[in-house]
């Protein structure tokens, strides 16, 4: 993308962040008690999980190329590509949602464990650096810059580099700079979401008259956050887009916010509880590229 284009988007994410202030009865209806008709279901939520995840559209460990998944408005005028680990294919219900409503086309490249960064990483997974994901970084930037998306939004969660030099914020950050900076369509970096000190489902279990002993310190859930993220935006020019306060709506960070379970385990958003992010996503999408609200 251009110097001055990057720029002028990067003026914009201050827009952007200012529109994300946490929703008037956001927590309406949240109590004590786990609600009776809490959603999902908490028996079935640990398992509430996006459709790309569902349909073998979220790579595991081995793979080294993406499949052609195409959701939202298939024939829509705007394209989005969406590019990251499970921390932003946990999202996609929002995106999916705001897609629907707006006629947006999504093309998604999500990979389990894989940041986009231009660093040598391990897989704790398969106990060794993870050359899969180098390998599926290389396949998705050469697929995303063929398709020529209206815009594209990276998201990822932790880079667990090989070399102990390059686990340094700023080390890390000029990695994921350096993968941005390939990508020729406008893009947009989402800080990574607040954390939960327990498994959520699980305290929820044992605590159903008082969830607020499922609930998560503000400053714990946000500990180290955004800190890569906010370098490698300034160091590539692009926006940050931070959903944290819709995530964590009050301190300590509520379990159960607005009858809905936010976590289906210590990291990972519910689909359900996504959804509801979709108007806030489709403003944030829209801030920064006027041209998909046309």
């Amino acid at each position: 993308m251009p110097i001055r284009r990057r720029l002028q988007v990067a003026a914009l994410a201050m827009l952007v962040l200012a529109g994300l202030a946490v929703p008037a009865g956001a927590l309406a209806g949240d109590g004590q008690s786990l609600p009776a008709n809490v959603a999902p279901p908490l028996a079935s939520a640990s398992k509430d999980r996006e459709r790309p995840w569902r349909e073998g559209c979220v790579a595991f460990e081995t793979r080294k190329s993406p499949r052609s998944c195409v959701y939202g408005a298939k024939n829509g005028r705007y394209t989005i590509a969406l590019v990251g680990d499970s921390h932003l294919s946990h999202l996609f219900p929002a995106f999916e949602a705001a897609a629907l409503a707006h006629g947006w086309r999504l093309l998604v490249y999500f990979k389990t464990n894989c940041p986009f960064a231009d660093v040598r990483v391990r897989s704790v997974v398969l106990g060794r650096e993870y050359r899969e994901c180098a390998a599926w970084n290389e396949a998705v930037v050469a697929r995303v810059n063929a398709a020529a998306p209206d815009l594209v939004v990276v998201a990822m969660y932790i880079i667990r580099a090989v070399d102990p030099a390059q686990t340094t914020t700023a080390r890390r950050a000029a990695a994921v700079a350096r993968m941005l900076g390939r990508l020729r369509s406008p893009t947009i970096l989402l800080a990574d979401n607040p954390i939960s000190r327990v498994d959520v489902p699980t305290c929820l279990k044992s605590n159903k008259s008082d969830i607020r002993r499922c609930a998560t310190p503000r400053r714990r859930a946000l500990r180290g956050h955004d800190a890569i993220e906010r370098a490698a935006a300034k160091l590539a020019g692009v926006p940050l887009i931070d959903l944290a306060n819709r995530i964590c709506v009050a301190d300590p960070c509520p379990a159960v916010v607005g009858g809905r379970i936010v976590f289906r385990d210590t990291h990972h958003l519910t689909a359900t509880f996504t959804r509801t992010l979709a108007p806030g996503v489709a403003r944030l999408v829209i801030s920064v590229a006027p041209a998909a609200g046309h």
